[in-house]
């Protein structure tokens, strides 16, 4: 009866998740130009990461309906999104940042709760320069847009393929890096643990301190058998 009852309340919790947006290299532009970004950065194993999930989705569900703004979330296990949390500098999970995609900040609210973070994104989550805001974009961004509107179809498509093969062949380039750069990692830490266990450095040392207090006893002994010679000198027959 237990196990029917959890069964049919996990089975409830799952349909009524929402599916919140996840960012990756590749799509990262696309989908937040011009609009303002709330975006958890997570690992899926971390416990505080699977905790905010249900308030999360919420959220991002609530705010589903504004095309000025996107909550979404980026998984640091996501082999395609792991330039996205290297560049941002996450630490620790789940990090929140938000605003300007371009620039974000990081979010430093004391609670993850629900009600909070929904207070926070009300308050913090403004427009941002793009399409449907170009009143608030700097005179050469604004030439840019204008400059794209003024496109092909066939021209944008064009555009779009080239950046996404351009995005493709550097994720591929940073993640083969980023293993390299793990296997120096590891082979540097075996060597080390090499070296320390052939190190004698410890092993003399020890006898050294041996030797001199070893020295220091003797030294002490022959003073006083000096001082014993000195005061029961041997008697002149």
């Amino acid at each position: 009866m237990r196990f029917s009852l959890a069964l049919a309340a996990a089975m409830a919790a799952s349909a009524s998740a929402f599916d919140v947006t996840p960012l990756t290299f590749a799509n990262y532009d696309e989908l937040t130009s011009g609009k303002a970004v709330f975006i958890k950065f997570y690992a899926p194993w971390c416990e505080y990461s699977i905790a905010l999930k249900p308030d999360w989705e919420k959220l991002a569900e609530v705010w589903s309906g504004d095309e000025n703004t996107l909550i979404a979330e980026v998984d640091c296990n996501d082999d395609a999104a792991q330039f996205l949390c290297y560049h941002e500098e996450i630490q620790g999970y789940p990090t929140l940042k938000y605003g300007n995609p371009k620039a974000l900040l990081t979010y430093f609210g004391e609670s993850l709760s629900y009600d909070d973070l929904a207070a926070f994104a009300k308050a913090n989550l403004k427009p941002v320069c793009g399409l449907n805001n170009m009143d608030l974009c700097l005179e050469e961004k604004k030439a840019l847009i204008e400059s794209l509107m003024a496109m092909s179809k066939e021209e944008l498509e064009q555009n779009i393929e080239n950046d996404r093969l351009d995005k493709k062949l550097f994720d591929e380039m940073f993640n083969k890096e980023a293993e390299r750069l793990s296997r120096e990692y590891e082979e540097l830490i075996q060597a080390k643990e090499d070296r320390l266990k052939a190190d004698s450095l410890g092993l003399l040392t020890a006898v050294l301190s041996w030797l001199t207090r070893y020295q220091e006893v003797m030294n002490c002994r022959r003073q006083e058998v000096m001082n014993f010679k000195n005061k029961y000198p041997y008697p002149n027959f």
